[in-house]
């Protein structure tokens, strides 16, 4: 009877030293028998990095940090990295990406990497070295040519390299990244984020010249450099090569002058009167990033952003574009465009641009009577044509029937078998002579007055109507909830319109690109969203493409605060620079089976994005920093393409815990 008790009490223990096993195994938590689990504590899990020492040649450019430290677990959460002791090396982390390394001496500095762990890991960190070994002569070192940029006086800003054959002849010069004096990362300006204006940027790799156009100042987006005025920038240099290697180069400069100069009056403005043959260009004084306002005869006119410029529109019944605002150093030109002026009425203009720092300037045209001289001169060429053939038939014709009835009474009276021979005779002397200078002169005085002025009237109601109807390229129209250009100005049914924002008045949540857009009785595929089209949108929750869809503008959806899902159609070959950028909500997306390429920056900085689906078997080239700052994202892909894809995120510099499957 001791025996079993015994036995009891043992098999007892036992069971409960299991229990507690278990507990100890599954981090606080056993399950029931029924599949539920209970929990017992919510203690972290423990994890340890590794990182080994790096020592580098000092001609290393930019050394890459990403992936150096690793952890013990598979998910412990990002790895990042900061500077412990710069030591005699002098090193620092790049302020765009935060794992590119740079130095300025030789020597050695102690750099940690870290994490700060997530729900199930403690965070962690390990200290390693980062030693150079070559003297830093053989570095490339650009420096300012003309010290900085002078907004009393702008100039195109110029670097020199002071050994340009160090570098690698495969890399070409791809953009440059500018930060404010203490360091911090305000805006990056790549080939693509101002196309108008990238021709003014170039790379000389025999003098080691790079030139950064004046306009450069002018232009940049209000919400990257917000206060780019006076004092000392730091600047980094980028090139890349056909793989999506890149290195940097850092500088410094400074910005002078006043950008909020006062004296915005227009600069040697044009003499009037106008007639409409000609666009009319006016330059004003001013910073274009400080435009805010243009109105004509006090009608604000409506400014929509484009490709390094602001396209004019919504004169009262003026539908298509009017004019545009375009960006000179330290001035504002704005263009009328000719179309435009001959649908204005005699009489004087006001034209008036306002600047956010209160600043004005204005101007005052006068629109002649000239412009009732176009259509004149235009049909004048069309009805040449019709009135000579139309004099040239009635004159044969009245001249015909009046010599017949003449000499019909003549030669009536003579044999009527006879008229072979007379008729002919006769006729042919008689009517040549008569008719030559009777008609020639009659129906040349007659029918000369009589078209000039008839076509002048037709010809003058038939262009108004036509510009009232027709709908050129580069008309913005509204259908529905939305805003379009006119990209293929076809009204047979194969014509193109790009979505450019919603209708006024209009908000949406759910946000479908419409396939067809109607106006007018004319029917338009919408093929593209434009550049910013819903840009730092409060509202938009989801947002989804039809399968006409072709190309996605850069920004389209940057910094849509309450985007949540994106599903983008199967037609959709080209996502531009950062369509979904700064979206901080955004979790879910699925791109369609027709993607080809993707810019740089997509869905950069959305930290909650956690799943991502990629239909599409043709991707081939994908921006850098697409996913910059992306934490446990996973993305689907499918599975014939699983290697590949694998390969070309891993060149983007993408995050650790982002998971290709």
């Amino acid at each position: 009877m001791l025996r079993k008790s015994t036995c009891r009490l043992t098999a007892l223990l036992i069971a409960v030293c299991l229990v507690l096993t278990m507990l100890t195994t599954n981090g606080g938590a056993a399950m029931a028998n029924d599949g539920v689990q209970v929990a017992v504590t919510d203690a972290k899990l423990g994890q340890t990095l590794a990182a080994n020492n790096i020592e580098v040649q000092s001609d290393v450019v930019g050394y890459d940090l990403s992936g150096h430290a690793t952890s013990d677990v598979d998910d412990g959460g990002s790895i990042y990295y900061r500077v412990k002791d710069a030591g005699t090396a002098g090193v620092f982390l790049s302020s765009f990406n935060g794992v590119t390394i740079y130095h300025s001496s030789v020597g050695t500095a102690t750099i940690t990497a870290y994490t700060d762990g997530n729900d199930n890991y403690e965070g962690a960190e390990i200290d390693f070295t980062f030693t150079v070994v070559v003297d830093p002569t053989t570095e490339v070192v650009f420096t300012s040519k003309n010290g900085g940029f002078d907004f009393d006086a702008p100039a195109d800003l110029v670097f020199v390299a002071d050994h340009p054959e160090r570098i690698p002849s495969n890399y070409q010069f791809d953009g440059i990244y500018i930060s404010d004096e203490n360091g911090h990362g305000n805006g990056v300006y790549e080939r693509g984020d101002f196309d108008r204006i990238w021709d003014g940027f170039s790379w000389n790799p025999t003098t080691g010249e790079v030139v950064i156009p004046a306009l450069l100042f002018e232009m940049y987006p209000k919400d990257q450099l917000e206060h780019m005025t006076r004092g000392e920038y730091g600047i980094d240099i980028s090139f890349e090569n056909e793989d999506g290697d890149f290195v940097f180069f850092t500088s410094k400069f400074t910005i002078t002058g006043d950008p909020y100069n006062a004296n915005n009056d227009p600069v040697n403005p044009p003499t009037g009167p106008f007639d409409g043959q000609e666009d009319v260009v006016v330059i004003f004084n001013g910073s274009y990033q400080l435009l805010d306002e243009v109105t004509l005869d006090n009608h604000n006119l409506t400014q929509t952003e484009s490709d390094g410029y602001q396209e004019l529109s919504g004169y009262p019944g003026y539908t298509p574009v009017l004019g545009k605002a375009e960006p000179e150093p330290g001035r504002v030109k704005v263009t009328l465009f000719k179309e435009f002026l001959q649908t204005l009425p005699n009489g004087k203009y006001k034209l008036v641009v306002s600047f956010t720092h209160k600043g004005k300037g204005e101007w005052e045209m006068e629109i002649g009577s000239t412009p009732t001289a176009t259509p004149t001169a235009t049909p004048t060429a069309t009805p040449t044509a019709t009135p000579t053939a139309t004099p040239t038939a009635a004159p044969t014709a009245t001249p015909t029937a009046a010599p017949t009835a003449t000499p019909t009474a003549a030669p009536t009276a003579t044999p009527t078998a006879a008229p072979t021979a007379t008729p002919t005779a006769a006729p042919t002397a008689t009517p040549t002579a008569a008719p030559t200078a009777t008609p020639t002169a009659a129906p040349t005085a007659t029918p000369t007055a009589a078209p000039t002025a008839t076509p002048t009237a037709t010809a003058t109601a038939t262009p108004t109507a036509e510009i009232s109807v027709s709908a050129e390229r580069g008309t913005i129209i509204a259908s529905g909830k939305f805003k379009y250009r006119i990209t293929n100005e076809k009204t047979d049914g194969s014509g193109t319109v790009t979505l450019i924002g919603l209708a006024k008045g209009v908000s949406l949540k759910k946000l479908t690109i419409p396939k067809k857009a109607k106006w007018k009785g004319f029917t338009y595929k919408v093929t593209a969203v434009g550049a910013k089209a819903f840009f730092k949108n409060a509202k938009i929750t989801a947002v989804k493409t039809r399968n006409k869809v072709l190309r996605i503008g850069k920004r389209a959806f940057g910094k849509c605060t309450k985007l949540k899902t994106v599903k983008i159609g199967n037609k959709v070959k080209v996502l531009k620079n950062g369509v979904f950028e700064k979206c901080p909500k955004l979790k879910k997306v699925v791109t369609g089976k027709g993607l080809k390429k993707m810019g740089k920056h997509t869905f950069c900085h959305n930290k909650k994005m956690r799943k991502w689906v990629i239909k599409s078997k043709r991707l081939k080239k994908v921006g850098r920093h697409n996913l910059f700052k992306c934490r446990n994202l996973k993305i689907k892909v499918p599975s014939p393409k699983v290697k590949k894809y694998r390969a070309l995120f891993k060149k983007q510099a993408q995050q650790k815990n982002v998971v290709v499957k």
